[in-house]
């Protein structure tokens, strides 16, 4: 049998299956929210913790929203696609916690949390897989730009990432839809609970390992072909490979930062038992830190691409009446689209 946390017993899973006992379960220990053991209507955890999280969303709304409505008509190449694509899905998830947490401040019924289980897991899934999208193509852009046709020739990565997702998606709902669910978003019954663990966890590891290991993979090629093209000059590469490193590890600092903590309190919390003070702690951390993602996803993409940059501005110099920010060609357009900088940039 896993060890659950203290505050997580044999009755929570009687509860969610006999509606009287899951009213007695609740007078005894409070209303069961999903991110806090028993927080009650007085429970300063709870509304501390929905004061931190739902600006955060608001914002990460604001910014990934506001920059969807930038990009979506300025697309030209696969890169730009790709961009749009990690914007779109920090919108929709960004929506979609707000949601949550709004709606978790009133008392809801087991459907409803089963919902949200889904959600969270298909939308971490996303966010995942869109990030590899993105280093595929970083990738992909820096080794194969220059030959003609390489979008077509590298699209079966695309494809099967698609794929993989897909099954992903097919077997949370599946799972969801024959168990109920806990307050981590783990299923309660065993089989849904191991299948959950085996594929949605053990994918959502694999293809963060993969992103960072294709950012890495990016860099080594771009120091190579640094030295390789001035092999016998006296240009000094080391500013250019440690500012091409330092943006690899920015691109793949966000998953890291925001996701590690989140992975390694549901690992913990699977196998063993906490104290319920650390328990309590470790995760608002952790749910903190992946709120987190909607905000610094938008602001790397900014900082990492000139072209949103100049895109941004020129819409302030328009908002200012100022149209002479940005060149702009016949169809008023930019003329470049939104794309990855070079490698020097």
């Amino acid at each position: 049998m896993i060890l659950r946390n203290n505050s997580f017993n044999s009755s929570d899973t009687l509860a969610f299956d006999n509606p009287t006992s899951q009213m007695q379960s609740q007078s005894q220990r409070g209303c069961v929210r999903w991110w806090v053991d028993a927080p009650g209507p007085k429970d300063p955890y709870f509304f501390a913790i929905s004061a931190i999280h739902i600006p955060i969303y608001i914002l990460g709304l604001f910014l990934n929203g506001s920059l969807f409505v930038l990009m979506r008509r300025r697309i030209q190449t696969r890169l730009d696609r790709t961009l749009l694509l990690l914007v779109a899905v920090h919108t929709a998830w960004a929506l979609f916690e707000l949601l949550r947490y709004t709606i978790s401040i009133w008392y809801g019924p087991q459907v409803f949390w089963r919902v949200v289980a889904a959600g969270t897991s298909i939308g971490l899934i996303c966010i995942f897989a869109a990030n590899m999208c993105l280093s595929f193509e970083r990738c992909f852009f820096v080794r194969f730009s220059n030959l003609s046709g390489y979008e077509r020739a590298t699209q079966k990565y695309f494809v099967f990432l698609a794929v993989w997702v897909s099954v992903l998606v097919v077997t949370v709902v599946a799972i969801y839809s024959t168990s109920c669910t806990d307050k981590l978003m783990f299923p309660t019954a065993r089989i849904q609970r191991t299948i959950w663990t085996a594929t949605v966890g053990t994918s959502g590891i694999l293809i963060m390992l993969m992103t960072i290991a294709v950012n890495l993979s990016t860099y080594r090629h771009v120091s190579l072909a640094m030295k390789t093209s001035l092999l016998g000059t006296t240009v000094a590469t080391e500013p250019l490979e440690r500012k091409v490193l330092v943006r690899c590890i920015i691109m793949s600092s966000g998953l890291i930062i925001c996701y590690v903590p989140i992975i390694l309190f549901m690992g913990i919390t699977l196998n063993m038992r906490l104290d319920t003070e650390v328990y309590r702690n470790f995760r608002i951390v952790s749910y903190f830190a992946a709120s987190m993602d909607v905000i610094i996803t938008p602001v790397l993409l900014v900082y990492l691409h000139r072209d949103v940059q100049a895109l941004i501005w020129r819409c302030v110099e328009w908002w200012r009446g100022n149209r002479k920010g940005v060149d702009m060609d016949g169809d008023g357009k930019l003329v470049n689209s939104i794309s990855l900088d070079s490698v020097e940039s």
